[in-house]
Formats: C-alpha cells, structure tokens, sequence
C-alpha cells in the first residue's frame, strides 16, 4: 500500500509544476500568436471577460446559414456596467475554382481584434459592424483579389473612445508562400521552390489555384503562413479615435498540405478563434485518386465550417483523362461580440 504522505507530497509537486506550466505558457503564449495566429493552444491567453451578465452578437443571421453578408447595429452600454469586452472578426476569404487535375486550398481566415474597458460610461453608444465576404462562389476561370468589407467597432465618449476593426483575409495563397522562400514569385507549390523547381504542382491564375499536370516527387509539408498585411487594427481603416489596451490575431493563409507524386495526401484549415477564446472550425481534407470534393459543394449553407472568419472550403480534383471543374467556396463573414458585466 502506497504511503499517503508520500502520495499527498507527489500530488502537491505535480499541481505546482502545472501552475508553472500555465503561467508560463500565458506569458508566451501573445508573443507566438504574433507570429503564428493558428496555434490554437494559446487562443485562452488573450483576456477575457469571465461570466458576463449581457452579451450581443451581430452577424450574418440569415436563415439559410449562409454565413456572407454583413450586418450592423447601435449599441448602448447599459447603466451599472463595470467591464466591457469588444470581439472582432474579419471575414474569411473566397477561393478560386479548381480544374482536374488540380485544385485550390482553403480560403485565408479573417483576423481578430479585442479590447476591454474599465469603468465605461452609462449610455455611450458604439456602432458594431459584422463585415462581409466576397458574396461569390468562382469559377476556374476567375480569380479575386480582395479582401471583403472589414468588421469593425467604433464609438464612446471621452476616456470610453473605441475605434478597432479587423480586417478580412486575401484570396492569393501565393502570398503566404513567401513564410519559406525570399522569392515573390514561383511556379510550383512546394517549400523550396528555388531548388526544387519541377516538384510539387504548378501555380496557376496568378497564384489562386494549382495544376497537377507532372511531379517528380512530393512537395513537402508546407504550414500556414502569416499575412503581413492583413491584421486586427486599431486607428485605421473606419477607424479614428484612441482606444484602450487590445489583442490581436493576424489574418493567415491556410497553407498546411502535402501531396505525394501521385496528387494525394491532405490539405488543412486552421482554427479561427472563438467566443470564448477556443478554438474552432479546424478542418482536415485528405485525397486520393478518383477524388473530387470540396469547394461550393462544401459551403456554409451546407452545414460546413460556419464559424466567423473562416476561409472557403479547399477543392481537390484527381481525376486524370476527366475535363471537369468545380466552383470555388465563399469564405465565412465577420462578426462583432460585445459582453458586458
């Protein structure tokens, strides 16, 4: 029988090595969100309001589901309020459409913006707006480069000013290649596209979707790859005023894949973040051959992934001798969250 002071003495251990561990991973955790947005394990890191007596979500709440459009409301801050808490999501992006063989991965995820205030005063009114996505599903054809309308908040009085808004992700994955290259610009979709100029698919329509005509051999795992441009703001865009203490996550591109030379293997979407700072809307296609899925057949309406600032469902075609093609996703809407205690 084992000894209970014993016992009681490695439990004690044991707690306290995983308080360290917590605080630890609370301090460090702002600093790899930085630079890594979809490390989900450290979204709780970013503050938040515990328990709330009142909260408001403004987003797109048709009932189909559709998750697109944009929406706004004016808000009052109620009397007796001590805290409050404004959550900004981006809208996700669209993708292009894809053609056998071939395809596109997941749209890039809007970005996120929170800030607190202490004390706010009775009565202050704040406009929310939900920003929209680009309300298209593409064809192989086509290809869009913007970004859809940023959600945003803005309003108050003296010491209460708020002006924050997050902005929506950009449909080019091309751009978040250069995470692992210095080069701008490539032909083929893998890690090392200076040395490795005849592996992996070739980039087509201006960096929106892929053609897997030839490899010699895999591309490699590539990651997601931070936008450098595409970030939760304050003091810019709608915005113009001063704001409190506030947190952000960059918009990404949804870049985690790996094919083999045979076109098969897996293509991943991140996690966007959640109202209670969790992650959600993590996605993982896998292929092989015969495969065509994914895109419009895949959407929000459909039930897929209908979480705020989440990119288009990625498209994989692997077919060969097959001529067919497959409309690009939408990517989700943004949404603002006010709580309040």
């Amino acid at each position: 029988m084992a000894d209970a002071a014993v016992y009681n003495a490695v439990f004690e251990e044991n707690t306290r090595l995983q308080a360290a561990i917590h605080e630890k991973q609370k301090d460090i955790g702002p600093s790899i969100l930085a630079e890594r947005p979809w490390e989900g394990r450290f979204f709780w890191t970013i503050p938040l309001i515990k328990n709330p007596t009142g909260c408001l979500c403004v987003y797109d709440d048709d009932p189909s589901g559709r998750l697109v459009c944009g929406k706004c409301c004016l808000w009052t801050v109620p009397a007796g309020t001590t805290r409050l808490q404004f959550q900004v999501w981006g809208p996700g992006s669209t993708n292009t459409g894809g053609q056998c063989c071939g395809g596109t991965p997941f749209g890039a995820t809007g970005a996120y913006i929170t800030t607190i205030l202490e004390y706010p005063t009775a009565g202050d009114q704040y406009t929310l707006c939900a920003g929209c996505a680009i309300n298209c599903t593409p064809q192989y054809s086509q290809a869009f480069a913007s970004t859809g309308s940023p959600s945003w908040v803005k309003g108050g009085t003296t010491h209460n000013i708020v002006c924050v808004c997050a902005e929506g992700g950009f449909p080019r994955f091309t751009c978040g290649l250069c995470v692992y290259r210095e080069n701008s610009y490539c032909c083929r979709l893998n890690t090392k596209c200076c040395t490795l100029t005849s592996y992996g698919p070739c980039i087509c329509r201006d960096g929106h979707n892929f053609c897997f005509s030839n490899s010699w051999c895999t591309m490699g795992a590539l990651d997601h790859g931070r936008s450098v441009n595409y970030e939760g703001r304050s003091n810019t865009g709608h915005c113009n005023g001063i704001c409190n203490q506030w947190w952000q996550l960059s918009s990404y591109y949804n870049l985690r894949m790996c094919f083999n030379c045979c076109f098969e293997g897996y293509m991943i979407h991140g996690p966007t973040i959640g109202v209670c700072h969790q992650p959600q809307g993590c996605t993982c296609m896998t292929f092989c051959r015969g495969t065509c899925c994914g895109g419009c057949n895949c959407s929000a309406e459909q039930g897929f992934r209908r979480f705020p600032g989440a990119g288009g469902t990625a498209i994989a075609i692997n077919r060969p001798g097959c001529c067919c093609c497959m409309c690009g996703d939408k990517g989700r809407a943004g949404m603002v969250r006010v709580s309040w205690c």
